[in-house]
């Protein structure tokens, strides 16, 4: 060359892609052993050299950096974002599921996980879903959020620790604000306290209950347990007394037992003739006549005692001969009984009538052929609650017409 390339006037302007540049093809020899000049196009610098044409205006060899990224199939890139690959296009795109996760499901700043990310006295994993379950290895919480739900609790047992155990099951009911909490068989429910066990319960009127669970070992008694009537022998019991007197109401002693531990018969017959008091405002009834019966109709109840059948209003049984059955065959003839259902419109020394079904009615009957008998008067309610009535069924009857 007969001029210097420093002495060349630069080209101020991109080079358009039609441009051409002078270049020596040392590979080809057919000019001179140091090469061939040729031309080349400047669209055809780089075709050779990759897929990158040019980074930020550049040409040539350069380096390509994330921060040259100035998109990646997103219109407008946000915080956070990051690429994943898509089989689909089979390209790197912009994927937002990192950004969710990170808002639904953000580290606090402790150990623990919080709902909303802030909220360090929440301390809590809360999930939205129809189930979850925190385990490690066997042990472990399942629940279940259906209508209703249920939660399992179970637990790793056996020397080995492999066999899992589901110890309690919370149990969610279709009755709002109610659910039962089932102790599996199996499983053992201790109560400790620093004396006797003690248990206890909320009531929505009172509180908490208190129940006391004695230390040594015993036998919880359902109230059908408690013995009734027919008991042959009590050993060393002490009289049963009235509300706040000394008269014994039921006295049966280690006296009133033979030796053979079975009641005598003259024991037998004091007991038909026991005297039942009754205590509301100071006021003491007489002796309530007894009979033993082969009743075995509902007790409470009004009953014709040789037909075994309920006196009833509406038919004959009314006119019959009558008794209030206690229960175990066992009827009043006349005396004191508690009625132990509400009398409707009763009032204290009011007459009663026989109702329906072996009830007692506060009101005479009027239907036609029914029959209306006075059987007694109405007391009031006792300390415990129960129907005060004086049963003293009438000789007389009437049928209405």
């Amino acid at each position: 060359m007969s001029t210097k390339v420093t002495d060349l006037t630069e080209l101020a302007a991109t080079p358009d892609s039609t441009d051409v540049l002078h270049i020596v093809d040392v590979g080809d020899t057919s000019g001179g052993s140091a090469g061939t000049s040729k031309k080349i196009k400047v669209s055809n610098l780089l075709a050779s050299g990759g897929a990158v044409d040019s980074v930020n205006g550049q040409t040539g060899v350069v380096v390509l950096e994330m921060n040259d990224i100035d998109d990646v199939n997103a219109a407008a890139p946000a915080d956070n974002i990051v690429l994943s690959y898509d089989t689909a296009t089979s390209k790197y795109i912009a994927d937002t599921r990192l950004t969710t996760l990170y808002t639904e499901f953000r580290n606090g700043t402790a150990v623990n996980v919080y709902a909303d990310g802030t909220t360090a006295t929440q301390g809590r994993i809360e999930l939205t879903a129809t189930g979850a379950n925190l385990k490690t290895g066997v042990t472990g919480i399942d629940v279940t959020e259906t209508s209703p739900g249920d939660i399992d609790f179970t637990v790793a047992t056996d020397a080995t620790g492999s066999t899992t155990f589901t110890a309690l099951h919370l149990d969610g009911t279709t009755v709002a604000n109610e659910a039962n909490l089932i102790v599996k068989l199996g499983c053992f429910l201790a109560i400790e306290g620093t004396g006797n066990a003690q248990a206890k319960f909320r009531s929505t009127n009172s509180g908490n209950t208190l129940y006391n669970v004695p230390a040594t070992s015993g036998t919880l008694a359902l109230t059908s347990d408690i013995p009734a009537a027919g008991v042959s022998s009590v050993t060393g019991a002490a009289p049963i007394t009235s509300t706040g007197g000394t008269t014994p109401v039921i006295g049966i002693t280690a006296a009133t037992t033979s030796a053979a531990g079975s009641m005598s018969a003259a024991d037998k017959t004091s007991l038909n003739n026991l005297t039942t008091k009754y205590e509301e405002d100071e006021l003491l009834t007489g002796q309530n006549t007894l009979m033993n019966t082969s009743v075995s109709v509902a007790s409470n109840k009004v009953v014709d005692i040789m037909g075994d059948a309920l006196a009833d209003t509406s038919n004959a049984n009314s006119k019959k001969f009558l008794g209030f059955h206690t229960g175990s065959g066992v009827c009043v003839l006349q005396g004191m009984v508690d009625a132990v259902a509400s009398i409707s419109g009763a009032t204290a020394g009011g007459a009663l009538w026989i109702g329906a079904s072996g009830a007692f009615s506060a009101t005479a009957p009027t239907t036609q052929n029914y029959y209306s008998r006075v059987v007694g008067h109405y007391i009031g309610t006792g300390q415990g609650g129960e129907q005060l009535v004086y049963f003293n069924p009438s000789q007389d009857w009437i049928q209405i017409s």
